[in-house]
């Protein structure tokens, strides 16, 4: 099984916001034929947490502007060394 042509636009956008915000280390990995909860993982990084809430918040306003999707679950948020979106 391959990811669904929505997760593949939602990652490629999410990608996208994320590098518009100089995020580091975008990587998106097709995780639909290993992992049934899922279809695929954004990662990125960045150098502090006021950049990873910037990051974060590109992503949020993008897909739900472009695509009109809100995240479901959202953790990590208090600190931001990372934070975890959860799209349907």
């Amino acid at each position: 099984m391959t990811a669904t042509d929505r997760s593949i636009e939602l990652i490629t956008a999410a990608a996208q916001a994320a590098a518009d915000r100089l995020a580091h280390d975008i990587i998106a990995y097709d995780v639909s034929d290993v992992l049934s909860i899922t279809d695929a993982f954004l990662l990125a990084s960045a150098p502090n947490d006021r950049q990873v809430k910037s990051i974060v918040d590109e992503i949020e306003e993008r897909l739900l502007k472009e695509l009109g999707a809100k995240p479901v679950r959202r953790e990590g948020d208090r600190d931001a060394r990372w934070i975890l979106l959860d799209y349907i």
